[in-house]
């Protein structure tokens, strides 16, 4: 099959996703800064949130669509025939969260050199409990090697679809000031 093909499924998909976050979720991004209205920075950012589903990956894909995000999502996910075709034809980036992998780190600082943005969900696993996990540091890394800034965010609540609460997106402010700059050869020194 021509891999137009795929494209087109993916772009449909895309939409479809879109209208079911919109319609079932309805989510709501709140920011700190009121003066904010949505989540384009203006340049690539990397934005770091806690993992309470498997709907995460979805909503935030759709609601930070506006800084042309692409997702980080487990290698595992690839692997299922079901969504294979979607996943290597959207804006994801595969990781393999059980061994060594540093092809996502590769393909995600290709992707801000681009301009695009990255979502990433440290813990590595959805939350069980609610409760926020240790993050992994690879975010940390990624906006080292970048110089992106981090938007952190958090996902408030159970999903509820349609009727009940909706779904909300707390954005921290990104401080205004440049930090400064820290590369990664200052921390691990020149060839190593």
């Amino acid at each position: 099959m021509p891999k137009w093909t795929d494209s087109l499924k993916a772009a449909i998909g895309n939409t479809v996703l879109t209208i079911f976050v919109k319609v079932g979720m309805r989510p709501k991004q709140i920011f700190q800064n009121k003066n904010r209205k949505n989540c384009n920075y203006g340049e690539p950012v990397i934005f770091v949130g806690n993992h309470t589903s498997h709907y995460d990956g979805i909503m935030t894909s759709v609601e930070f669509k506006k800084s042309k995000a692409d997702i980080i999502v487990a290698k595992d996910w690839f692997e299922k025939k079901s969504i294979n075709w979607y996943l290597k034809n959207a804006r994801c980036i595969p990781m393999d969260r059980y061994g060594v992998d540093t092809g996502w780190l590769r393909n995600s600082k290709e992707a801000v050199k681009k301009g695009e943005s990255i979502i990433i969900f440290p813990e590595g696993k959805t939350s069980k409990d609610g409760n926020i996990g240790e993050f992994k540091s690879g975010f940390v890394m990624l906006a080292i090697m970048t110089g992106a800034r981090i938007v952190p965010f958090v996902i408030d609540g159970k999903y509820k679809m349609v009727f009940g609460r909706r779904q909300r997106i707390y954005l921290v402010s990104v401080s205004t000031y440049r930090r400064r700059q820290i590369t990664y050869s200052k921390i691990y020194g020149e060839g190593k």
